[in-house]
């Protein structure tokens, strides 16, 4: 229960609309919420998404193009600039959110973020494929067999990472061995968040991972099981 009132002997303002709740962009959003509750929305899913997100950056020449091109279109349709979109939504938004989606550096929990820019990425011709079914939802990863040891971890890490929910960002660089330091560096994260990822991996994805060729003694994986052997012994 929550314990408020209205302040005594203060005056209540009548209420001014706020543009962007009026907008056509705000409109587009709530249409879209609504799909997503009634399954119409596949594309959300964390692998699909992350397909999707490499998909708007060919259509648009690059990372960079579409970048400006997306916030340019939210800017337009909400009648704001995207950096005041935290103002209006909420903790729900990250202030670069457009950016770190289309450069994989956001947990799939974002949700209204993806919604933002699905419906600007749509109105600039560049829909999710239809019939985009999602691959992720508790199943593994369908993509084409792997051509080395290399792309197996990845395709490992990357099905892992979407079901403890860390940015699809940090597959290669966990795929490689990096220090943390660098995997942070690459994938524009903190080193804590990181950190995070590798002890929340299964320990079964940790001992796959070093069965095929991630094992050497002072390997990440390797020192990640030693750090959970040494916890349950103490």
């Amino acid at each position: 229960m929550w314990r408020l009132r209205l302040p005594n002997g203060v005056a209540i303002e009548k209420s001014t609309p706020r543009r962007e709740l009026a907008s056509d962009g705000y409109l587009e959003y709530l249409r879209l919420w609504i799909d997503l509750f009634e399954g119409n929305l596949p594309v959300i899913a964390a692998d699909s998404w992350a397909e999707y997100m490499d998909l708007v950056a060919e259509r648009m020449g690059c990372v960079y193009n579409a970048i400006g091109e997306i916030s340019k279109r939210i800017s337009q349709s909400w009648n704001i600039s995207p950096d005041r979109f935290p103002d209006v939504l909420g903790p729900h938004l990250e202030p670069d959110f457009v950016k770190d989606e289309l450069e994989h550096r956001t947990a799939s929990s974002r949700i209204a973020q993806k919604l933002v820019i699905l419906a600007a990425s749509t109105s600039l011709g560049v829909p999710p494929p239809e019939g985009h079914a999602p691959t992720q939802l508790g199943l593994p990863l369908q993509l084409s067999a792997p051509r080395d040891p290399s792309q197996s971890r990845e395709l490992l890490l990357r099905n892992a990472l979407i079901q403890t929910g860390f940015p699809l960002a940090l597959a290669s660089g966990l795929a490689a061995g990096e220090s943390a330091r660098k995997i942070a560096e690459k994938a524009g994260v903190y080193r804590h968040q990181v950190r995070l990822a590798m002890a929340s991996l299964p320990e079964a994805v940790l001992k796959e991972l070093v069965s095929i060729g991630l094992g050497g003694n002072r390997s990440w994986p390797r020192n990640e099981l030693r750090r959970r052997r040494s916890k349950r012994s103490d």
